[in-house]
Parts: structure tokens; C-alpha cells; sequence
């Protein structure tokens, strides 16, 4: 989030502080070269400890490192959602020039993903599979081929023409 509302600084200040509130992850800029980020503590950890004690604590770590490779990912792919705590229940969406450069074929590029997915479903686990979600992202896709086509759509619409007569065929 900072660097998405910020950028890149050429200072960093971390500052240790009670409670993790996503609303209040930095203090904003001291200056136009550098940011203070709020950092809450996480756990501690004892060399008493045993393997059983501190899994709990692992897991904690876990979640927070999966968060913020997610947020760092963001911006490397140009889609600018960022999650701001660990239950995934409260986001922040950062979008701006960059962002309507790339969104439209980041959306391609999921909708692909998602007949590829609706394929390996209908093939491996049929059970999971539901028509009515694939019909929803089936009419999503041709609407936007009708309307807006350009080319980064062609994937989504290969896997789409792969999976098709799959599903026309139960």
C-alpha cells in the first residue's frame, strides 16, 4: 500500500506501534524522500519454546508474509488491490493512470484462467462444477467480445472454444 500511494522512496522509517489497524499503515510522508510505516508486533518467540507452542505464532507469521507478498505482487502485475488485513475482509483499491492502462487485459487474462479452471473441473472433479457459475462468466466474455474485442482477449477465447463442446456435450 505505501509504495501504491507513495512510490518508491529513498527512506524508510519503521515505527513500532500497538495495534494493527489497515486504516493506519503508514504515517504518510516526512518529506518527499522518505515514509514512516506503522509496524505492529507480530509474536514473540523463546528459545524455551517447544514445536507445539509455537505453531500458533507460525501461523500468524505465515498469514501476515502471504498478505504482503500479495500486496507487493500487485503492483508488479498493474492490478492494484491490495488487502489490507488477514481475514481478507478489508481492501484498499489504488488505481489511477497506470492502472487503465492495464486493466481490461488483466481481466482477459482472468477470464482465461477461469475456462482453463472450469476445464479442469468438468475433467477431474465434475462434482465441483456448476454450470450456472461458468454460464455467468460464458455470458461475461461474449458480451465483451460483442462490444469491446482486442487482442489479449484471443486466450480467454481460445480456452473458452477448448471447454465449450465440452459442456455442450453433457
Amino acid at each position: 500500500m505505501m509504495t501504491a500511494q507513495y512510490g518508491l522512496r529513498e527512506k524508510l522509517w519503521l515505527r513500532p506501534v500497538a495495534d494493527d489497524d489497515p486504516k493506519k499503515y503508514c504515517d504518510g510522508e516526512t518529506d518527499s524522500h522518505g515514509v514512516i510505516l506503522n509496524c505492529y508486533h507480530v509474536c514473540t518467540f523463546s528459545t524455551m519454546e517447544v514445536r507445539t507452542d509455537i505453531r500458533s505464532k507460525v501461523e500468524k507469521l505465515l498469514t501476515l508474509c502471504q498478505r504482503a507478498t500479495a500486496n507487493i505482487r500487485s503492483p508488479r502485475s498493474e492490478e492494484h488491490v491490495y488487502q489490507l488485513d488477514d481475514q481478507g475482509t478489508a481492501f484498499s483499491i489504488v488505481a489511477g493512470v497506470g492502472s487503465i492502462q492495464h486493466f481490461r487485459d488483466n481481466i482477459y487474462r482472468c477470464l482465461a484462467e477461469a475456462f482453463y479452471n472450469f476445464e479442469f473441473l468438468l475433467i477431474y472433479q465434475p462434482h465441483n462444477f456448476r454450470l450456472a457459475e461458468f454460464q455467468v462468466y460464458e455470458k461475461f466474455h461474449l458480451a465483451l467480445i460483442a462490444s469491446y474485442g482486442r487482442p489479449t482477449l484471443g486466450l480467454a477465447n481460445d480456452m473458452y472454444l477448448r471447454i465449450k463442446p465440452i459442456i455442450d456435450q453433457r
